[in-house]
């Protein structure tokens, strides 16, 4: 584990999938543990997709793949680049394993530095190759303790969700949200209106996500989700660039974490079976090029 420190903030990263397991400020622990009963997990980093391909195969480069959900890069162990007190960088490249999965040559790096009470995430994919285009997705998935939570009620109200809107939405009541159709996919057709109160903030409970699974952003509808408490006060909030968001909590658990999932990719549409390199949400990299972003999550 590498720990990063400021008098603000310690975290803590794995080498393994580079992944951030510990986001602290003073005795408040706000990454969630990874208890396996709800979601074993913490921040994994989604790449080279996000989401599922349908029927968890894809096609490119004339042959046939198989690829779980998110990808490998959560799987994988990373180089440690380089690492000080406030800031460390991971390194993951293609090889023999990545290349028998997924058909292109890369570089990831991930990246993460103490600002203050603000811990950035930064990305960095390189595409190698002399002559082959790179496709890829990357996103986010990091989970965070509800500002309340008590698993035997279950009608608690667990807080909410405020928002920053953007361009076109900025004065919308009603964020729209592509819908699951299954397989891990989205409905090619179908979305659905998430509601906004007057304060642009959506109320969460303990079954907001029982229905819905997931609220899928899409079109760049939000830069910035805060994770506020019942009184409406942040308790942290992420800020970022990516054209899409995710919002989840484990559906019919009652689970004490929510994601807040910053994105440049998603799911396959249900019954793709096209070209890896044409899916919706891609990104695409020309020989020699690199692709950088990052996202911020703030502690209050």
């Amino acid at each position: 584990m590498i720990h990063l420190e400021n008098p603000y903030l310690s975290v803590g990263i794995s080498e393994h999938g580079a992944e951030l397991c510990s986001l602290r400020s003073s005795s408040r622990e706000y990454l969630w543990q990874g208890d396996p009963a709800y979601w074993g997990r913490h921040s994994p980093v989604l790449f080279p997709i996000v989401g599922s391909v349908y029927d968890k195969r894809f096609r490119a480069c004339g042959s046939t793949y198989a690829m779980g959900q998110h990808g490998f890069a959560r799987d994988s162990d990373f180089e440690v680049v380089s690492h000080s007190n406030d800031e460390a960088w991971f390194r993951l490249a293609a090889d023999e394993r990545t290349l028998a999965v997924f058909p292109y040559d890369f570089t990831l790096e991930i990246g993460y530095r103490l600002e203050g009470r603000t811990l950035r995430v930064m990305w960095r994919v390189g595409n190698p190759s002399v002559s082959k285009v790179l496709p890829f997705q990357i996103g986010a998935h990091p989970a965070f303790y509800w500002p309340l939570h008590d698993e035997k009620d279950e009608a608690q109200r667990r807080g909410y969700f405020a928002f920053t809107l953007t361009g076109p939405h900025a004065d919308s009541p009603v964020l729209r949200s592509r819908k699951l159709a299954g397989k891990g996919c989205v409905d090619p057709q179908e979305t659905f209106d998430v509601a906004l109160d007057s304060h642009q903030m959506l109320p969460l409970a303990a079954d907001t996500f029982d229905e819905i699974d997931t609220i899928i952003l899409e079109g760049s509808q939000v830069n910035r989700v805060a994770l506020c408490d019942t009184e409406r006060r942040p308790l942290l909030a992420l800020s970022f660039s990516s054209p899409l968001v995710g919002l989840w909590s484990p559906p019919g658990k009652r689970a004490p974490f929510v994601c807040i999932e910053p994105w440049y990719g998603r799911c396959d549409r249900y019954g793709y079976e096209g070209e890896f390199a044409n899916r919706d949400c891609m990104n695409r990299l020309e020989p020699g090029a690199t692709f950088v972003a990052n996202y911020t999550i703030e502690v209050f």
